[in-house]
């Protein structure tokens, strides 16, 4: 039997037939040049196959495309200075397991500190012998290094230290225009490998809540206005979700940051400015809301655990934003934060579920996970009962996630309780704040870790008077 379709001279003089690439969408894997000739990439790695035997110069792959952590590895075998850099930081993390992840402090009588601190000083070296290179090379190894050195930093409880080495890093990346990539991912050859533009996008989101940095997202002022009046189109992956949530975040951010560390009077005297705009940002989350139910609706049972994971979290970290939100502008003192209580607990209620997806829970993570809602739990509700969970939930997973450490998060908690305390908030017996707006406004509670890391300093506004206090870390007590 003959099957019914044109012939030869059909297919070509038919007015109507138009050519189309067979294979569907263009594949989203393989090297840039492959991809750009419409190709199918061998993936060697390195340069493919398809590039060099032809004589072509192959421009590489998207490493956050290739298996976890290819890039470090492939860079450290190729480049000493990333070697020690990675290197370094394995030391450091060795102690934190061994320790099991007490609250971060330097020292250096301690064999794996001070080897960490050679091997990084070996790193700054080598990067500085090549600081007039043309490589072009270059500034990826420095961008890594730049991020080693600051989780490196972080681990060793140096903050200090840590954001100077990410403002570093954020400022080659502006200066070669890397952040158009966050807006551009399809670009054909980008100027920095995608995984290090997000991961120091990530990691300076969350330094805005530490008092420094400031998103990199947002280039001027106009850039800052049209991003809060971007309108969100349906998320063809959880990829695709989490860089919108962080553009949200990172506005929220800065306007939540800015409220809570300002004064009474402060808010008072811009009120009706600030209100309209924590209006507009509650909106702005509403609309990511939606889109990202709709997301999870479609596609969550289709997810892996993992990626469910990573949904859930983005789910808890919109839920603490809204609330964040929705209390910064209020003080401490105000009897409407009660409304507010059963909200805390449901994030609560969201963090536990959360903690019992983890089979095997890591020391050290670097994105934001449960520690910020717990942390705004832990410090914000009105029912010290329920601060207390979320203090015992701190307590039972010691880590870190990016800038955040769970044991410092949880001191802050305690050492509010404590500065509530001397400044006469009421609780009652059943652990509920009782008290009005005659009482001292309590405001911008801020801790900052000592250079010796054995003390800390708990700034504050009472009313419009700023105070501060010293505390040490490390003491497991319970305010009585």
């Amino acid at each position: 039997m003959l099957l019914d379709t044109p012939g030869p001279s059909e297919t070509t003089t038919s007015p109507t037939s138009t050519r189309k690439r067979a294979g569907g969408r263009r594949s989203r894997t393989g090297c840039r040049t492959c991809r750009a000739r419409h190709k199918k990439c061998d993936e060697t790695p390195g340069a493919c196959t398809n590039c060099t035997s032809t004589g072509r110069t192959c421009d590489g792959y998207e490493f956050h495309r290739l298996p976890r952590e290819k890039l470090v590895l492939q860079l450290s075998h190729a480049e000493p200075a990333v070697y020690h850099a990675a290197v370094a930081l394995s030391a450091v993390h060795q102690v934190a397991e061994k320790k099991g992840m007490p609250l971060a402090r330097e020292d250096l009588d301690n064999t794996w500190h001070r080897f960490a601190l050679e091997q990084a000083s070996r790193s700054i070296a080598l990067l500085n012998a090549r600081r007039t290179s043309q490589d072009p090379c270059l500034r990826e190894v420095t961008l890594l290094c730049c991020l080693l050195f600051t989780l490196s930093e972080l681990l060793r409880g140096r903050y200090d230290n840590a954001f100077r080495h990410l403002h570093g890093g954020i400022h080659i990346l502006k200066r070669l225009g890397a952040h158009r990539q966050l807006d551009s991912a399809e670009m054909f050859k980008p100027p920095v490998e995608w995984c290090l533009v997000e991961a120091f996008a990530h990691l300076d989101v969350q330094s805005i809540q530490f008092g420094v940095g400031g998103p990199i997202w947002f280039t001027d002022e106009q850039d800052h206005i049209q991003l809060g009046n971007e309108k969100f189109t349906a998320f063809q992956n959880l990829a695709e979700a989490r860089q919108a949530f962080d553009r949200v975040m990172g506005t929220v951010l800065l306007f939540t940051a800015k409220a809570s560390g300002s004064a009474h009077s402060q808010i008072a005297a811009d009120y009706e400015t600030l209100y309209r705009k924590q209006l507009d940002l509650c909106l702005q989350i509403d609309t990511f809301t939606q889109t990202f139910n709709k997301f999870q609706t479609n596609t969550y049972s289709q997810l892996s655990p993992k990626q469910q994971r990573g949904a859930d979290i983005i789910y808890l970290h919109q839920r603490a934003a809204t609330l964040t939100l929705q209390t910064c502008l209020l003080d401490g003192n105000e009897p409407i934060l009660d409304q507010y209580t059963p909200e805390f607990e449901n994030i609560l209620s969201l963090v536990d579920a959360i903690m019992h997806t983890f089979p095997e829970r890591p020391s050290v993570c670097f994105d934001m996970g449960i520690i910020p809602p717990l942390t705004l739990v832990a410090t914000g509700c009105r029912d010290y009962n329920v601060r207390w969970r979320a203090i015992e939930m701190l307590r039972s997973w010691p880590h870190r996630e990016g800038t955040w450490d769970s044991n410092l998060c949880a001191q802050l908690a305690i050492q509010t309780m404590k500065v509530e305390a001397m400044n006469n908030f009421n609780v009652d017996v059943s652990g509920k704040v009782t008290g009005g707006r005659n009482e001292p406004s309590l405001r911008g509670i801020f801790m900052t870790v000592e250079d010796d890391q054995c003390r800390a300093r708990i700034s504050y506004f009472l009313g419009d008077v700023k105070h501060e206090v010293c505390v040490m870390l490390g003491e497991d007590i319970y305010p009585s």
